[in-house]
């Protein structure tokens, strides 16, 4: 029998936490650090490979469009995995869709080094999409379930700290292989790694006692009903919570993800091994300071409550974002607003994996929460590609700038958002 959560009691969050329990955190972590890391290697091969691809030049404007929306089928496979993945781990269980959305990934990427025109690499980028979208639901989903309600939050801030640790791991791996004369093909192919963590899950971790309790209770159709989560009980939360993330979302993918552009224009002073080094660091330096963001959203949503946090991480964001895209114009000012706009715009991010399942009972709850963050997805998928349109009307500050106003939407939805601070999983 697997642990499940437990009421609310008193005392360090970590008084407690079994063995086992740490386990179901480690192998939960280790498939989101790999996950992100595979979604993450295209911010940093895109040019390359795109002008490759086109046997165009990186500053032919064809290729910032076709590099936007390979990103937008990346991001249109993740939101289609993270809603089919959410209904199945809620049907068949949490730890059988992670191994499936683990390969899936695994594979997918590694399969992108082979391709042979733009169009291959799309569809290869759409399908490593739905393994990486379906493997966040099935962990939230887990975490929650296994921990009592006294760590739920901690230890769901630090499962999501493993974005950071994914977005290192993409970086180190695409700059080193640069430096040894390698380049975005082998990249794509040591991503096929995290398929080993698949042996690890099929024979250690099991189902959490709430999911396998409410499976035997209920219907197979009860379980992962998309259509209840329109019904009069859940109509609210879904609304909201879709409304939340799809600031959050759009906002990350339709600003951040340029972020190596903004990097481009403030160091093109420097000679071109520094400006690679500098950019490195600053890189390395945005990502520490998002796990910080993730990691302070713990308290915050602990003593302030979740609807406190989303608004300190959107008020942030909206802020930060344009004076970040307007300010960073050398490498001294960058080394201060990029990180700063990591810490915000990345640390909301926690709010999704606390709040999401905390709205909905077991046999919807993988469901409700993949639902919610990865229906903001199919918007957000036309963050990339209107930032690399607007490229070539506007400056790229003043595209972040627009971009920047649908943090507005995720405050303004807080209002209706229910507070679930220090509240168990709701349950039939």
């Amino acid at each position: 029998m697997t642990p499940a959560a437990s009421p609310i009691d008193s005392g360090p969050w970590w008084r407690g936490i079994t063995r086992y329990q740490w386990l179901v955190l480690f192998v939960a972590w280790l498939g989101w650090t790999f996950d992100v890391m595979d979604a993450l290697l295209w911010t940093f091969v895109k040019t390359d490979a795109t002008s490759e691809l086109l046997k165009l030049p990186a500053s032919d404007p064809k290729v910032a469009l076709w590099a936007g929306g390979i990103q937008a089928a990346l991001l249109v496979g993740w939101a289609t995995g993270g809603i089919l993945f959410g209904v199945l781990s809620d049907k068949i269980g949490r730890t059988k869709a992670m191994l499936y959305t683990i390969l899936i990934y695994s594979v997918f990427t590694g399969l992108s080094c082979f391709v042979q025109n733009i169009e291959q690499l799309a569809v290869c980028r759409f399908l490593t999409g739905l393994g990486v979208g379906g493997e966040w639901a099935c962990g939230a989903a887990l975490i929650a379930e296994v921990f009592p309600t006294r760590a739920r939050t901690w230890v769901a801030c630090i499962l999501q700290s493993a974005a950071s640790i994914g977005i290192i791991l993409a970086n180190t791996i695409c700059s080193s292989l640069k430096d040894h004369g390698y380049g975005w093909r082998e990249a794509f192919a040591v991503g096929i790694a995290p398929a080993l963590l698949t042996v690890l899950l099929r024979y250690a971790v099991k189902e959490p006692d709430t999911w396998t309790h409410a499976h035997a209770t209920h219907k197979t159709n009860e379980a992962g009903s998309l259509t209840e989560l329109f019904s009069l009980r859940f109509r609210c939360h879904t609304l909201v919570g879709v409304s939340l993330a799809i600031a959050g979302v759009f906002g990350i993918w339709g600003a951040n993800y340029f972020s190596q552009d903004l990097l481009k224009q403030a160091l093109h002073s420097l000679p071109a091994a520094l400006a690679q080094s500098e950019k490195v660091t600053i890189t390395n330096w945005q990502t520490l300071a998002q796990m910080a963001g993730f990691l302070v959203c713990a308290p915050i949503a602990v003593y302030l409550g979740r609807r406190h946090s989303f608004a300190f991480y959107f008020l942030g964001s909206l802020i930060v974002t344009p004076l970040c895209f307007h300010l960073s114009v050398d490498a001294a000012s960058a080394k201060i607003w990029v990180p700063l706009m990591g810490f915000f715009t990345g640390g909301m991010f926690s709010g999704y994996i606390i709040y999401l399942p905390e709205l909905y009972p077991s046999r919807l709850r993988a469901t409700g929460a993949g639902f919610c963050l990865n229906v903001a997805r199919y918007f957000a998928a036309a963050g990339p590609w209107l930032m690399g349109w607007m490229q070539g009307k506007i400056e790229l500050k003043w595209a972040a700038t627009l971009i920047a106003l649908i943090y507005l939407l995720g405050l303004g939805a807080l209002p209706f958002a229910r507070e679930t601070k220090d509240q168990p999983l709701p349950e039939d």
